[in-house]
């Protein structure tokens, strides 16, 4: 199954309101890969090229993702491990919530966690309808292997 042309364009629009205070340029291609969605992987693996994400800090993401010595900064691994904490269980844990509130804005904060939130809810979308990547986007699978995630 692939996605038809409305349900792409919503959900760029959705992204780019979900993601227009997110600070960090890391995270949308983090949110994917932290959750362990293909398709989603796929997609934003694209798109964070396109916006200028390098090839080596796209790698970092992967590495992240497995728990592996990387070039992150410190806001992009916060921001990876609350969209690991809110894929695997019900929320972003206390800690990373204090430390995300030491860290951003409220305005900012908001925008992050509905973005997650966002994501998680597309991802599972996408893996019940057993959404395939397109061949154009294989080949950045190929370039950057989907991680198994860290359940940390």
């Amino acid at each position: 199954m692939t996605l038809s042309r409305a349900t792409v364009m919503l959900c760029a629009m959705a992204r780019r309101r979900l993601c227009s205070a997110c600070t960090s340029p890391f995270s949308p291609p983090a949110f994917a890969c932290a959750a362990g969605w293909e398709y989603e992987y796929a997609q934003h693996l694209k798109i964070g090229e396109e916006f200028g994400i390098s090839s080596d800090d796209l790698a970092a993401v992967a590495l992240e993702t497995q728990g592996l010595p990387n070039c992150l900064d410190p806001l992009a691994r916060l921001i990876m491990r609350a969209a690991r904490e809110m894929t695997l269980g019900e929320a972003a844990s206390d800690e990373t919530m204090r430390e995300l509130q030491a860290t951003l804005s409220t305005e900012h904060l908001v925008d992050l966690i509905f973005a997650i939130a966002f994501y998680v809810g597309f991802g599972r979308i996408t893996s019940s309808f057993l959404i395939e990547v397109e061949p154009q986007r294989r080949i950045y699978l190929e370039r950057f292997p989907m991680p198994n995630p860290a359940r940390r």
